[in-house]
């Protein structure tokens, strides 16, 4: 009978004279990913038969940046607050306590609002087990180009569900001083994080799109009757990375 020297660290040989892995000693081994907005995953945990652990990582799409109308005078000046990031959500989990399959949704960013309020963030969930909130799409609001004001950027997206939980930032505040010197909102940054979109500056501008991942929209900036939409938010994300 032929006989095999290996490594006890990585290999054991069962009753049955047949080499098996040691549980827990070869790390890592692959990775898949849900991203925002696009179709969701079906993760099958039996498709990964040497898996001990999986790590879930969450996160949330950025909210909409507020749109800026100013068709309604001439000389009216309007500006959007920025909407806030989403939020980062992740766990460790055992691979022996997790359902057979477990949809994965990775959540789309809210648009960017043309003349109104910007659309919140979809959630990005693993199931029930890790569930990250989209970013808050900013609100708008209505000034005129006579008053120096400030619009408020959007809040802080919930905490979520997992063990490690970082909230997007909150949008930034748009400013006003006239009809010309004013600034949309920035959006919030993600608990990634991404970066939030600029806001418009000036007499006429969009607000910029957050960046991947779920960064918030920028606010739009207008005057003289133009209008301007804010910036959409980043895509959120689910990724898995399996372990053995």
């Amino acid at each position: 009978m032929a006989r095999v020297c290996v490594d006890s660290n990585y290999f054991d040989v069962n009753d049955l004279g047949q080499l098996t892995v040691v549980p827990g000693s070869l790390g890592f081994q692959s990775a898949v990913q849900a991203l925002g907005g696009l179709t969701n995953l079906n993760f099958q945990i039996a498709d990964y038969p040497l898996a001990t652990w999986v790590f879930v990582e969450c996160i949330g799409g950025g909210g909409g940046g507020a749109g800026a109308n100013g068709s309604a005078s001439g000389t009216t000046g309007h500006i959007g607050g920025g909407g806030s990031g989403g939020t980062y959500c992740a766990s460790w989990l055992q691979a022996s306590t997790l359902p057979a399959i477990v949809i994965a949704a990775g959540g789309a960013g809210g648009a960017g609002g043309v003349f109104d309020d910007g659309d919140d963030g979809v959630v990005s969930s693993f199931g029930s087990l890790v569930i990250a909130p989209g970013g808050i799409g900013a609100v708008s609001i209505f000034v005129g180009s006579t008053a120096t004001s400030m619009n408020p950027g959007a809040p802080s997206p919930a905490l979520g569900t997992g063990q490690i939980r970082r909230q997007g930032s909150p949008g930034e505040h748009a400013v006003m001083m006239n009809a010309v010197q004013k600034s949309g909102g920035n959006g919030g940054a993600s608990g990634w994080p991404g970066a939030g979109g600029l806001g418009g500056f000036g007499s006429s501008q969009a607000g910029v799109g957050g960046q991947a991942f779920a960064g918030g929209g920028g606010g739009g900036a207008t005057a003289f009757g133009n209008s301007q939409p804010g910036g959409s938010g980043g895509g959120g994300l689910v990724r898995i990375s399996v372990y053995n």
